[in-house]
């Protein structure tokens, strides 16, 4: 956690810049909900070969709370459902950090995996590797 101090008019500005710092980070602390690329939840997705894409923080959820602060907690705007195709990276709502009923951090949510869409040649695909990875376990490959 950084402080920073400002004082205006005062007869001992290092007194005073000192004193402010100390209530600062005896009285504060920095709570951390997330990390920037920690799964938060996962969604599924219509027309898509994958069934559920992780949904990831695009950076830390954290606020700089009173130190004995209780109660944060964390809302998530998303949609029900992503529809493909998605890419990893895109942004498909958000996390909010709150301390009461006061919004205190804010962070992206992306998508963490591409959702790729569901086409004939993909279904090809999928069925394919599904039968190698099945036969080898048997030891037919």
């Amino acid at each position: 956690m950084r402080l920073l101090a400002v004082v205006l008019n005062s007869e001992d500005r290092w007194y005073d810049t000192s004193t402010l710092l100390d209530y600062g980070f005896d009285n504060y602390r920095l709570a951390k909900a997330a990390s920037a690329g920690e799964t938060i939840v996962t969604l599924p997705v219509s027309h898509s070969t994958e069934k559920y894409v992780p949904v990831i923080c695009a950076k830390d959820l954290q606020a700089c709370v009173p130190a004995r602060a209780l109660g944060l907690r964390i809302e998530v705007d998303l949609p029900p459902v992503i529809r493909a195709p998605c890419s990893a990276g895109t942004i498909v709502g958000q996390a909010t950090l709150c301390l009461g009923d006061r919004a205190v951090g804010y962070s992206d949510l992306i998508a963490g995996t591409w959702a790729y869409p569901r086409t004939p040649w993909r279904l090809m695909a999928r069925l394919g590797l599904s039968l190698f990875i099945h036969f080898r376990h048997l030891g037919l490959f």
